[in-house]
């Protein structure tokens, strides 16, 4: 892998990222049968996180490895709580993070969630202290 970036979305990006966005759906959909196939909710679901990220002042990332754009992560800023029963301030949330197979094991994603923590100050980053978030490995 040549040279890795981290950098912030660009409307040009829009082909690529949707390609990743597809690419997550489809995998997820392995794990629940009740998502609807990518190319039913494509459309509309790139231009929810977009306009989510930027109406809460969030953030979106792409990283780009070896001339093209290999994965991304969508940071919501400032959403409430979803539940009551949560500590009541606004935070910083992770939407999506995806990166290719054939990229993962290299780092890449941990790169986009250290360029979301560093993104703190404007995003206000808040790590709760009785929270647990899953993962999924694909």
């Amino acid at each position: 892998m040549n040279r890795l970036e981290i950098r912030a979305y660009r409307n040009e990006d829009l082909p690529l990222l949707e390609d990743l966005v597809y690419q997550l759906h489809e995998q997820l959909r392995r794990f629940d049968a009740y998502l609807p196939p990518a190319n039913e909710i494509i459309d509309g679901y790139v231009v929810y996180l977009l306009g989510t990220s930027t109406a809460t002042s969030g953030t979106f990332f792409v990283a780009e490895a070896d001339d093209r754009i290999v994965g991304y992560l969508c940071l919501f800023g400032l959403v409430s709580p979803p539940e009551p029963d949560q500590y009541p301030d606004k935070y910083a949330a992770v939407a999506d993070i995806y990166v290719l197979p054939e990229y993962q094991d290299r780092g890449i994603g941990g790169a986009l969630m250290q360029s979301a923590e560093d993104c703190s100050p404007r995003c206000y980053w808040r790590t709760p202290v009785n929270s647990v978030s899953p993962i999924m490995v694909l």
